[in-house]
């Protein structure tokens, strides 16, 4: 994954809330699973013992903390990917301006044209600065729910339906690993100038935006491309989310984490980044610090 791009810089400022927006979800009950990946042919699989580390650190957390939220991991290294609480839906949010994109590169890909400048303002805007006006113009540019859909069905999502008004449609971690592994692995519809200048805008995001994925691989000096998301539902209760695409000395994998239920963005930021790292740490090392469970001891 060489990209001469701006590693992500550590961010802890949050960004502003976004326009309040009403939609309800499903959560499920917390589950985890480890599923080997058929196109995948891993040279040293990772063992049970190492995912069931992971599996007992994020169910411990889970339950000591009492938040909601999803998580899946998939390793590009060993080919294989892990899932918490699969069956869970959240507001899909701003993590929508990712597969916005790829479907104007898939576009222009098919019309075999580069960007126009507009476009490339519009898609520094919205994943640099997560810039909602830039995202409503996009939206109507790529034509919407149907071309969505359409990006969608190359992927693979299945239970992230677009509709009319972007970000408000619910989403699994499972779809939105889709998205990032498509991102991260390339695909025959997307070309890979474009893949890589995507990324490149997720690398380099405005510290206000770098928290979530970043959670401990970004001090390590590894190479982040993120998008968060943040929505308030329809009881004003916050959905805070973060997916990513980590490169580090040891690790190389793609990553998503959903929460829904919080107060307040910080409340959600605390979770999700939580989760983040002790993926990150297991990743990176194979084991997960056992403080890591306790949400007294912070991040």
């Amino acid at each position: 994954m060489a990209r001469s791009k701006a590693l992500v810089h550590i961010g802890c400022a949050l960004a502003l809330i976004l326009t309040l927006c009403s939609c309800g979800f499903a959560a499920g009950t917390g589950q985890a699973e480890i599923m080997p990946l058929t196109a995948a042919a891993p040279a040293a699989a990772a063992s049970d013992t190492g995912w069931a580390g992971l599996e007992s650190a994020v169910q411990s957390y889970a339950a000591v903390s009492g938040a909601d939220f999803s998580a899946a991991v998939f390793d590009e290294v060993t080919g294989q990917s892990w899932t918490f609480n699969p069956q869970a839906e959240y507001l899909e949010a701003s993590l929508v301006k990712v597969p916005m994109l790829l479907t104007l590169f898939r576009q222009a890909t098919a019309e075999g044209r580069q960007l126009t400048a507009d476009e490339e303002y519009l898609a520094g805007r919205m994943i640099q600065y997560s810039d909602n006006e830039a995202a409503r113009k996009m939206y109507g540019r790529i034509g919407g729910a149907p071309e969505l859909a359409a990006t969608y069905q190359l992927i693979g999502v299945s239970r992230t339906i677009p509709g009319d008004r972007w970000g408000v449609t619910p989403t699994n971690v499972e779809d939105q690993l889709r998205i990032m592994r498509t991102l991260a692995e390339g695909a025959g519809w997307l070309r890979e100038g474009l893949r890589q200048y995507l990324l490149g805008l997720m690398e380099s995001v405005d510290p206000s935006q770098a928290w979530g994925a970043s959670a401990g691989a970004a001090a390590d000096g590894a190479e982040v491309a993120l998008k968060n998301g943040w929505l308030q539902d329809k009881d004003l209760l916050w959905n805070v989310n973060t997916v990513g695409i980590i490169s580090a000395d040891n690790a190389r994998y793609a990553v998503a984490v959903l929460s829904s239920g919080h107060q307040t963005v910080a409340d959600g930021v605390i979770v999700v980044e939580k989760v983040a790292r002790m993926i990150y740490d297991f990743e990176e090392t194979g084991t997960v610090d056992s403080a890591a469970e306790n949400p007294a001891l912070g991040l």
